[in-house]
C-alpha cells in the first residue's frame, strides 16, 4: 500500500502538475509574486522568515537536535565559553582525565576551531538558552544575504526565489539541525561575492566594508576555503577594475580604504583571540592542535608527522584506524580519483534539494524517499540549460572560475564534510537559479514551455524540503546520540552534582565519545573523566570530594551506568 502512495504521489507530481502548471491560475500568482519582490526588503526579509520559520518548526516537533560528531562538543564549548564572558578556560589541573578531541587542553581549555561559529552559539544561549537557536539565526541572515546577492546578478523576482529555495534546501536544514557549521561560511561568502559585483560597476566605501565583512567572517569560520574564495575573486575584481575605461580612481580609493580598514580590524581581532587562547597572536589554537595531537596533515601534499603518544585509546585509534588509511589510500593515483568522484558527488548532493548531511543519513522509508532519484532527475533539468546561461553573461563564468578555484583547493584537503564548501555556496545557488531562469525562457518545439517546467522544478523543489522536514521532525538520532541523551537526562535529574568515569571496552568504536565538559567545569552538574589507573582517578575523586561518583561501561553501542564504588575493579590487562 505504502508503494502504491508513493507512486500516485509520484505521477500526480510528474504527470499532474505541468498540466495544472500551463493553466491561467499560475500567471496571477506569479504577477504579484514579482510586484512583492520589487520592494526593497522583500527579498530579503522573507527569505529570513522562511529560513526562521522552517527550523522553528522543526524544533516545535522534535525539539533540539543532539550533538552526535566529536567537532560539535567542540564548538559547543566555544559557544559556552564565550556566552560566560571568556574567550578561553583555564587549564585544569587534572587535564589528562578529560583529554578529548578537538580541544587544547594547554596552554588553555579551548575547541581549536575558529571562533565564528562558537559565537554564533554563544548568542543563541544568551537570547534563549538554546545555542541551537544561534544557528537558526545565523542561517536566516544567511539566505537574506544571498538574496541580497542575487539582486546583483539577476531581477528581484527571481532573487526571492532564490532565497525562498535555499531556506528550505534540504543541506540548509541539516546545517541547521547540528552545531558544526555551514550558515556562518555561507553568509560571508554571499556577502563576499555580493560585494564584488556591485564593486566592479561602482566601487564605494561602503561596499568595500561589506567585502571586508565577508572576508572577515569567512577568517573567522573557514579560514582556508575562504582564504582561496577571497584572494580568487579580489584577483577578478582587480581585473575588471584595470578593464574599465573610465575608472573613478577616488571611489577605487574610498573602496580600497574601507576595504583595507575592515580586514585590519579583523586582523587585530584574530590577533587578540589567538593570544587569549594560545599566548601568540599569530599561533592559531587548530595549528597548536595539530602539534599536540595531529598526526595526518590538512593538506595532501604535506607529508606525515611523527606518531604521538596518546594518553588515551580513542583518541590513538582515531588516527590508526581512520585517519592514517584515509591519507595514505588518497595519496596513491587511484585512491585519489575514488576520493575525488566521492568530493564531487557530496558536493553535488548538498546543492540541490535532495542533499543534505545528517538528515539525508536518517531518511525513514517515507512517501518521498522511495522516488528520491527520480525527483533528483527533475531537479537536474535547469542544469541543462546553464551552458546557455553562462554564455549570456560574462559575471556567471566568472562566478564559476571561483567555484573551480575552491574545488580544486577542496581536492587537496583529506577530509571533506558539505560544510567546507559553505563559502562558495551562495555562487553555486546563483548558478542554479540563472539555470532555472534561463528554463523559463525556453519555448520549446510547441510554444512556451519552459515556463511550465521551472514551475514543476519549484514545486519538486518543495516536496523535496517536505521529506527533509519530515526527517528532521522524526528526530531520528541513532546510535551514541539516543544513548547519550537518557544517560545525561537520568544524571540531570539525580540529586547533587555528579562525576562520571568513562570506561572503555575493547571493542568501543572511537567515534562514540564522552567525555565532553561544559566550560564551567567544576560547577557544572556532571563532569565527564576518563578511567585511567587507580593513582590518577583517586586524585581526579579527591578534587570532587562532594560530588556523587558513577562508572559509565561503554563497549561495542552498549552503555550501562552504575555506582562506581559498587563496581568490580577493572581486570588488569
Amino acid at each position: 500500500m505504502l508503494s502504491f502512495l508513493s507512486l500516485l504521489l509520484f505521477a500526480l507530481t510528474v504527470v499532474i502538475l505541468p498540466c495544472f502548471c500551463s493553466l491561467k491560475i499560475a500567471a496571477p500568482i506569479e504577477r504579484r509574486f514579482a510586484r512583492y519582490a520589487r520592494l526593497r526588503w522583500a527579498g530579503p526579509l522573507t527569505a529570513a522568515l522562511v529560513s526562521l520559520a522552517v527550523n522553528l518548526l522543526i524544533f516545535a516537533a522534535a525539539g533540539p537536535p543532539a550533538p552526535l560528531q566529536h567537532d560539535e562538543f567542540g564548538y559547543l564549548l566555544a559557544g559556552d565559553t564565550y556566552a560566560h564572558g571568556r574567550l578561553t578556560n583555564p587549564p585544569h589541573i587534572f587535564w589528562k582525565s578529560l583529554e578529548t578531541f578537538h580541544e587544547l587542553q594547554t596552554p588553555t581549555r579551548q575547541a581549536k576551531y575558529p571562533p565564528a561559529q562558537g559565537l554564533s552559539l554563544a548568542l543563541g544561549q544568551v537570547l534563549t538558552g538554546l545555542p541551537i537557536a544561534g544557528v537558526w539565526i545565523v542561517i536566516a541572515l544567511a539566505c537574506a544575504a544571498l538574496v541580497w546577492m542575487l539582486q546583483a546578478w539577476l531581477p528581484r523576482r527571481w532573487a526571492l526565489l532564490g532565497g525562498i529555495l535555499a531556506a528550505i534546501q534540504p543541506t540548509m536544514l541539516d546545517w541547521g539541525q547540528s552545531y558544526w557549521g555551514g550558515g556562518v561560511a555561507f553568509l560571508g561568502g554571499a556577502l563576499l561575492f555580493g560585494a564584488w559585483r556591485r564593486a566592479a560597476d561602482r566601487p564605494s566605501a561602503k561596499m568595500g566594508f561589506v567585502m571586508g565583512l565577508g572576508i572577515a567572517i569567512l577568517a573567522s569560520s573557514r579560514p582556508f576555503e575562504g582564504a582561496v574564495a577571497a584572494a580568487t575573486t579580489l584577483v577578478l575584481l582587480g581585473i575588471s577594475l584595470l578593464q574599465q575605461r573610465s575608472r573613478d580612481l577616488r571611489a577605487i580609493r574610498r573602496f580600497g580604504a574601507a576595504l583595507g580598514a575592515a580586514l585590519a580590524l579583523n586582523f587585530l581581532w584574530l590577533g587578540f583571540y589567538n593570544h587569549a587562547v594560545t599566548g601568540s597572536a599569530l599561533r592559531l589554537p587548530y595549528v597548536v592542535y595539530e602539534k599536540q595531537y595531529g598526526v595526518v596533515p590538512t593538506l595532501l601534499w604535506q607529508p606525515l608527522r611523527p606518531m604521538i603518544a596518546y594518553n588515551n585509546a580513542p583518541m590513538r585509534d582515531m588516527v590508526t584506524e581512520a585517519n592514517i588509511p584515509l591519507y595514505r589510500e588518497q595519496r596513491t593515483p587511484g585512491g585519489f580519483l575514488q576520493w575525488c568522484g566521492f568530493k564531487f558527488l557530496q558536493m553535488g548532493q548538498a546543492s540541490f534539494p535532495m542533499g543534505g548531511g545528517r538528515l539525508a543519513d536518517a531518511k525513514r522509508f517515507s512517501l518521498l524517499g522511495l522516488f528520491e532519484g527520480a525527483f533528483q532527475l527533475i531537479l537536474l533539468i535547469p542544469l541543462i540549460f546553464l551552458p546557455s546561461a553562462l554564455a549570456r553573461d560574462p559575471w556567471l563564468r566568472r562566478a564559476g572560475v571561483i567555484i573551480c578555484v575552491v574545488i580544486l583547493a577542496l581536492l587537496a584537503e583529506t577530509w571533506f564534510n558539505s560544510h567546507y564548501n559553505a563559502p562558495s555556496a551562495p555562487l553555486v545557488a546563483l548558478l542554479i537559479v540563472a539555470s532555472i531562469r534561463q528554463l523559463s525562457l525556453w519555448r520549446g518545439p510547441q510554444g512556451r514551455i519552459g515556463r511550465s517546467v521551472c514551475r514543476v522544478v519549484c514545486v519538486v523543489c518543495l516536496l523535496s524540503a517536505v521529506g527533509a522536514y519530515d526527517d528532521a521532525a522524526a528526530n531520528v538520532r541513532g546510535g551514541l546520540g539516543q544513548r547519550a541523551a537518557r544517560v545525561r537526562a537520568a544524571l540531570a535529574r539525580a540529586p547533587g552534582q555528579q562525576l562520571v568515569f568513562v570506561r572503555y571496552g575493547p571493542r568501543h568504536p572511537w567515534r562514540d565519545e564522552w567525555v565532553f565538559n561544559a566550560a564551567d567545569m567544576d560547577s557544572a552538574k556532571i563532569v565527564w573523566a576518563r578511567e585511567m589507573d587507580p593513582a590518577q582517578d583517586a586524585l581526579v575523586r579527591s578534587y570532587y570530594p562532594k560530588r556523587k561518583v558513577w562508572l559509565l561501561t561503554e563497549n561495542q553501542w552498549k552503555s550501562q551506568l552504575s555506582d562506581y564504588d559498587k563496581e568490580q575493579p577493572k581486570p588488569t590487562k
